[in-house]
């Protein structure tokens, strides 16, 4: 784990001066224009009211994007939560919306991206990701927990402990999913 987190580290090291996490008027335009090209012309990361209820109505979550020369390259999104377990809070994020360019991949830009979001929090789960994205994080030493739809039924720890193989696994998605209900 050590070796795979001091590549984590000497990626975000390369790419961090050039990483952005309020969009200064200058790079508005291209932001735009990367996540047109990246998530599509109707995507949710386009929208206004998104872009309000997400960044600027919920300032402790963060959307950093790279720029190189005169665009932007990729960007990683976290949306933030308190983790709960066994009383304890652990600042938690959805790390979402990773995205690098074709002539960014293989680089070490979306390793650089995600590390600037584990250097800032306690726990942070990937949601949403691409197969290209999957093979990066499980490099890095990620955990698959696999595809889940998410169903939630009001459980008490206890009652989640029984119900798995995993009780650790299980105690910790189970939080996460208390802790997104009170997100929405």
């Amino acid at each position: 784990m050590n070796r795979q987190r001091s590549l984590i580290d000497k990626f975000y090291n390369n790419f961090k001066s050039s990483f952005f996490s309020s969009v200064p008027a200058e790079h508005e335009k291209e932001l735009l224009l990367f996540q047109q090209a990246a998530f599509g012309e109707k995507s949710k990361q386009l929208a206004d009211s998104y872009n309000t209820w997400m960044y600027q109505d919920r300032p402790v979550n963060q959307r950093i994007y790279c720029f190189q020369g005169d665009k932007v390259v990729g960007q990683q999104c976290a949306t933030t939560f308190p983790l709960l377990i066994d009383s304890e809070q652990y600042n938690s994020a959805f790390a979402t919306d990773l995205y690098v360019n074709d002539d960014w991949k293989m680089k070490g830009l979306g390793v650089a991206l995600t590390g600037s979001i584990l250097n800032q929090y306690d726990f942070v789960l990937g949601m949403g990701i691409s197969n290209d994205a999957q093979k990066m994080y499980l490099r890095q030493g990620w955990i698959n927990i696999g595809n889940n739809d998410f169903y939630i039924k009001p459980l008490t720890m206890k009652g989640a402990k029984k119900q798995s193989k995993f009780p650790i696994l299980t105690k910790l998605v189970t939080s996460v999913l208390i802790s997104m209900c009170w997100l929405y």
